[in-house]
């Protein structure tokens, strides 16, 4: 009883091993796919070449799966740089708009507790006097902090 459970493992371990094979070229080649769809369209056809390449190039049916995976991973890293990039140079080109975006969120986020909670346990004149008082403060920090000069970057001015 013991040898053909042993006889019938290694012949599902193998057949096992055989379909992985048969799926790895798809598998490879649907996550190349998946990673080159995520970078700008004029990268696209550069990448997807490159890849297939190196997968090309890597011994082995697993290896290959393997090496699909890490330019997977690969193409997920060059798009968040890429993300990065342009949300920095949004930065640097609008600041006044992104100052004031931050200082909205900022004081919504300060705003919206005491909102809840004055709702939920003071009078309708309380509610009033609360809401009063943290608008002025916050009118009081917005005009104390707000910048007098923001001016965007754009090249250097020294000329270096």
């Amino acid at each position: 009883m013991v040898f053909l459970m042993k006889v019938l493992a290694a012949a599902l371990g193998r057949f096992l091993a055989d379909e992985l094979k048969e799926w790895c070229p798809s598998l490879t080649d649907s996550l190349i796919k998946l990673a080159v769809r995520r970078l700008p369209q004029d990268l696209q056809e550069r990448y997807a070449e490159e890849w297939r390449a190196h997968i090309v190039d890597t011994p082995g049916e697993i290896g290959k799966l393997v090496c699909a995976i890490g330019i997977l991973w690969a193409g997920w890293r060059i798009w968040e740089a890429l993300r990065v990039e342009r949300l920095r140079s949004l930065v640097e080109k609008f600041p006044n708009i992104v100052y004031f975006v931050a200082r909205v969120l900022m004081t919504v986020s300060f705003l919206a507790p005491i909102a809840y909670l004055s709702r939920k346990y003071l009078t309708h004149n309380a509610i009033f006097l609360v809401s009063a008082v943290a608008s002025a403060l916050v009118a009081l920090v917005w005009a104390l902090e707000t910048p007098k000069d923001v001016k965007p970057k754009i090249g250097s001015s020294t000329g270096k």
